[in-house]
């Protein structure tokens, strides 16, 4: 990783800790839904919020965090979200892999 690149994951993870009380602010929400719901083609839900942390997580370059995510999702409730939005879980769980150096399990979940 260059110098720059370093500089700005450093940035974008320090903006995301001042931001962390805000981001959580879905999690009441989700709980009082209590089930994934698909109301205007939104997939609103716990499983989708847990999917968008993922996503968050892999873009901040944190790859055990986004294992350790994913691996909350359950597999059920994953499999009940649109197709598209399941494939770009798996993306970012891939990259997740990546970025922890673990490359059989990076081309297994693409595989996936």
């Amino acid at each position: 990783m260059t110098h720059q690149s370093h500089d700005a994951v450093q940035l974008v993870k320090s903006a995301a800790n001042r931001l962390e009380p805000h981001l959580r602010s879905a999690d009441p929400a989700f709980v009082r839904l209590e089930t994934d719901r698909d109301e205007h083609w939104s997939a609103f839900g716990r499983t989708n919020v847990l999917v968008h942390r993922v996503s968050a997580l892999a873009d901040m370059q944190s790859g055990d965090l986004v294992i350790e995510a994913a691996a909350k999702i359950p597999l059920g409730d994953l499999m009940r979200l649109p197709r598209k939005r399941r494939a770009s879980h798996l993306l970012d769980l891939t990259r997740g892999h990546l970025q922890a150096g673990q490359r059989y399990q990076a081309s297994a979940t693409l595989l996936e």
